[in-house]
């Protein structure tokens, strides 16, 4: 029993890390189609999602709790499915329609056959995992761990592009800061987390560089909204003029702030794509051209990710996903508020990563993007009476009747 346990582990370890990117480096340049959908790709999916479908047998009781808990982001699954029938390139949609699915099972899978801490552990040794990993990917094979193409000399260890590992490294900062995994010695993780953070400044990823930041200024800013002081100046007041100040200067010297970034007023070409995506949503607004469809695999998405979301389901599909992620943002904020543990501060920092990183960058609703499985991790974990007896960390956002939201102290 204890090596199918350990078995199973580590196959979550290891499929958190091919979902993130980190099995298949590659040279990839500008415009190539991703590897992982080439032949080794194709077999490793074939290989994840039938050991899948074996765990998943295993725990149908749990697993059918899960797909209770995740009705709405599978509707959101289905419906791309279904675009199938209006799709300009029907077999394509069919095909990444069920491979999103599955992957939406997995996180099904993994929210629902284990307890939350147990969860924090497996996920942040796969970030170790990606940290070690690219360090050694840059230092042993440059030609992988390196960048060769229009961002030649910027890292990219062990993932398939410089925006990718970007993209991990700041995922790995805010979970490493916020949860303290039990598994893990504090010696590693303070490691990793100063790793993640070269390799972040390394890769030269300016989104991700920028959603970290905003995270974390929020994340400041929020913690300082619990703080009451009843005879003193609240410690957020100074804060407010301080930040006004902070985005008129950002506004002012936005050209000053984009070379900076190595970025210019078109954001890197990306507002041609945006001018391209609003046009064609015009054209076909409620049900869009079909999941995945409409950039014919040359460009493979719209750097937004709520454009992309209209580009492939519609008006529909966005309703589908804002309910979903409103309402688990919304648990995450009243966690939050009433917990003073560092895994109650986790959902919210995340939730808010995924937000502001996906205005430029299109990780929502991708097959393979990784985002997507800690969002359908987290809003399972927000559902009121899902298993309270072992989400210990997560008690007051699943207790059934959670008392409102304090007021901030003013």
């Amino acid at each position: 029993m204890k090596l199918v346990q350990l078995c199973e582990r580590l196959f979550v370890v290891f499929t958190l890390l091919y979902f993130a990117g980190g099995l298949i480096p590659s040279a990839v340049a500008e415009g190539q189609q991703d590897p992982g959908l080439g032949r080794v790709g194709l077999v490793t999916q074939l290989l994840i999602y039938s050991i899948l479908l074996v765990a998943m047998s295993l725990h149908r009781t749990e697993i059918l709790q899960g797909i209770r808990a995740a009705a709405w982001p599978i509707a959101i699954c289905i419906l791309a499915i279904v675009s199938t029938a209006w799709s300009t390139d029907p077999t394509f949609t069919a095909r990444r329609g069920v491979l999103l699915l599955l992957t939406t099972l997995f996180a099904v899978y993994f929210a629902s056959c284990f307890e939350w801490s147990e969860q924090s552990n497996l996920m942040s040794w796969m970030l170790v995992l990606a940290v070690v990993g690219s360090f050694l990917m840059i230092a042993v094979l440059p030609a992988y761990g390196l960048s060769h193409d229009l961002h030649s000399g910027d890292w990219k260890g062990l993932f398939p592009h410089k925006n990718v590992m970007g993209r991990q490294m700041a995922f790995a900062i805010l979970m490493l800061t916020m949860v303290r995994p039990s598994s893990i010695p504090q010696w590693l993780r303070i490691g990793s987390l100063v790793g993640a953070a070269i390799l972040l400044l390394k890769s030269h990823s300016a989104t991700s560089l920028a959603a970290t930041a905003i995270c974390l200024a929020a994340f400041i800013v929020l913690h300082l909204l619990r703080v009451k002081k009843e005879k003193t100046l609240p410690l957020w007041v100074p804060f407010v003029p301080l930040a006004t100040f902070a985005v008129l200067a950002v506004v002012a010297n936005s050209d000053i702030f984009l070379r900076v970034l190595s970025k210019n007023e078109t954001l890197t070409g990306r507002t041609a794509i945006w001018t391209t995506a609003i046009e064609a949503i015009h054209r076909q607004p409620w049900f869009g051209y079909g999941y995945l469809a409409f950039w014919q695999r040359s460009t493979t998405h719209a750097h937004d990710g709520y454009l992309d979301i209209l580009l492939d389901i519609g008006i529909v599909g966005l309703a589908l996903f804002s309910y979903v992620f409103v309402r688990t943002l919304l648990r995450a904020l009243r966690l939050f508020v009433q917990t003073s543990g560092s895994d109650g501060k986790w959902p919210l920092v995340f939730l808010l990563f995924v937000a502001v990183y996906n205005i430029t960058e299109s990780c929502i609703l991708r097959p393979r993007t990784f985002l997507w499985i800690p969002l359908v991790w987290v809003s399972i974990a927000m559902v009121p009476g899902l298993r309270p007896e072992e989400n210990e960390g997560l008690e007051l956002a699943c207790a059934p009747d959670v008392p409102a939201v304090p007021e901030f102290s003013t």
